[in-house]
Protein backbone atom coordinates (compact mmCIF):
# COMPACT_ATOMS: atom_id res chain seq x y z
CA UNK A 1 0.00 0.00 0.00
CA UNK A 2 3.03 2.24 0.71
CA UNK A 3 4.51 2.36 -2.72
CA UNK A 4 0.77 2.98 -3.83
CA UNK A 5 0.65 6.31 -2.17
CA UNK A 6 3.91 7.47 -2.36
CA UNK A 7 3.30 7.11 -6.76
CA UNK A 8 0.34 8.69 -6.37
CA UNK A 9 1.81 11.60 -4.56
CA UNK A 10 4.90 11.73 -7.30
CA UNK A 11 2.68 12.29 -9.95
CA UNK A 12 0.14 14.82 -8.14
CA UNK A 13 3.89 16.77 -8.11
CA UNK A 14 4.86 16.05 -11.51
CA UNK A 15 1.26 17.37 -12.83
CA UNK A 16 1.46 20.51 -10.43
CA UNK A 17 5.04 21.08 -12.16
CA UNK A 18 4.51 20.02 -15.57
CA UNK A 19 1.17 22.56 -15.65
CA UNK A 20 3.23 25.29 -14.34
CA UNK A 21 2.09 25.44 -10.71
CA UNK A 22 -1.29 26.01 -11.49
CA UNK A 23 -3.08 24.48 -9.01
CA UNK A 24 -6.81 24.28 -10.83
CA UNK A 25 -5.45 22.62 -13.71
CA UNK A 26 -7.36 19.18 -14.53
CA UNK A 27 -4.47 17.15 -14.04
CA UNK A 28 -3.40 18.24 -10.93
CA UNK A 29 -6.92 18.24 -9.32
CA UNK A 30 -7.39 14.27 -10.68
CA UNK A 31 -3.87 13.24 -9.82
CA UNK A 32 -4.82 14.94 -6.53
CA UNK A 33 -7.80 13.31 -5.61
CA UNK A 34 -6.45 9.53 -6.25
CA UNK A 35 -3.32 11.20 -4.13
CA UNK A 36 -4.99 12.29 -1.44
CA UNK A 37 -7.01 8.91 -1.58
CA UNK A 38 -4.57 7.11 -1.62
CA UNK A 39 -2.75 8.39 1.72
CA UNK A 40 -6.37 8.23 3.30
CA UNK A 41 -6.29 4.90 2.74
CA UNK A 42 -2.77 3.94 3.90
CA UNK A 43 -3.57 5.56 6.92
CA UNK A 44 -5.77 2.77 7.35
CA UNK A 45 -4.24 0.04 5.41
CA UNK A 46 -4.27 -2.03 8.38
CA UNK A 47 -7.72 -1.33 10.19
CA UNK A 48 -9.48 -1.98 6.30
CA UNK A 49 -7.02 -4.81 5.65
CA UNK A 50 -5.78 -3.11 2.76
CA UNK A 51 -3.94 -5.27 -0.04
CA UNK A 52 -4.39 -4.08 -3.58
CA UNK A 53 -3.32 -6.84 -6.14
CA UNK A 54 -0.64 -6.03 -8.77
CA UNK A 55 -2.94 -5.02 -11.30
CA UNK A 56 -4.99 -2.47 -9.48
CA UNK A 57 -2.09 -0.99 -9.03
CA UNK A 58 -0.82 -1.11 -12.46
CA UNK A 59 -4.25 0.23 -13.49
CA UNK A 60 -4.17 3.15 -10.73
CA UNK A 61 -0.79 4.45 -10.94
CA UNK A 62 -0.74 3.95 -15.00
CA UNK A 63 -4.49 5.84 -15.30
CA UNK A 64 -2.58 8.85 -13.70
CA UNK A 65 0.54 8.88 -15.91
CA UNK A 66 -1.80 8.39 -18.79
CA UNK A 67 -4.09 11.31 -17.64
CA UNK A 68 -1.04 14.13 -16.82
CA UNK A 69 1.08 12.96 -19.75
CA UNK A 70 -1.90 13.49 -22.27
CA UNK A 71 -3.23 16.96 -20.49
CA UNK A 72 0.58 18.24 -20.32
CA UNK A 73 0.87 17.62 -24.60
CA UNK A 74 -2.33 18.95 -24.97
CA UNK A 75 -1.43 22.35 -23.12
CA UNK A 76 1.80 22.52 -25.47
CA UNK A 77 -0.13 21.99 -28.00
CA UNK A 78 -2.37 24.90 -27.36
CA UNK A 79 0.71 27.45 -26.35
CA UNK A 80 2.26 26.06 -29.17
CA UNK A 81 -0.93 27.66 -31.48
CA UNK A 82 -1.72 30.79 -29.21
CA UNK A 83 2.27 31.77 -29.93
CA UNK A 84 2.05 31.37 -33.20
CA UNK A 85 -1.30 32.98 -33.87
CA UNK A 86 0.21 35.89 -32.02
CA UNK A 87 3.15 36.11 -34.42
CA UNK A 88 1.09 36.00 -37.48
CA UNK A 89 -0.97 38.88 -36.15
CA UNK A 90 1.87 41.21 -35.15
CA UNK A 91 3.81 40.62 -38.55
CA UNK A 92 0.65 40.80 -40.67
CA UNK A 93 -0.45 43.87 -38.63
CA UNK A 94 -4.66 43.19 -38.68
CA UNK A 95 -5.51 43.60 -35.19
CA UNK A 96 -6.31 47.43 -34.81
CA UNK A 97 -7.11 49.34 -31.71
CA UNK A 98 -10.50 50.86 -30.75
CA UNK A 99 -8.97 54.27 -31.61
CA UNK A 100 -8.00 53.74 -34.61
CA UNK A 101 -11.53 51.88 -35.59
CA UNK A 102 -14.50 52.47 -37.15
CA UNK A 103 -16.64 52.68 -34.26
CA UNK A 104 -17.20 56.28 -33.23
CA UNK A 105 -18.36 57.67 -30.12
CA UNK A 106 -21.48 58.51 -29.55
CA UNK A 107 -22.54 61.10 -26.80
CA UNK A 108 -26.14 59.81 -24.70
CA UNK A 109 -28.03 62.56 -24.31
Amino acid sequence: MLPLAVSLVLILIAAYFLNNREIMSPAVLFSGSFAFSGVWALAYAQKWFLEPSPLTVIVLVGAGIEFVLVTFFIHLFFRFTRAKQTRSVGRTGQVESFTHSSIKKESIP
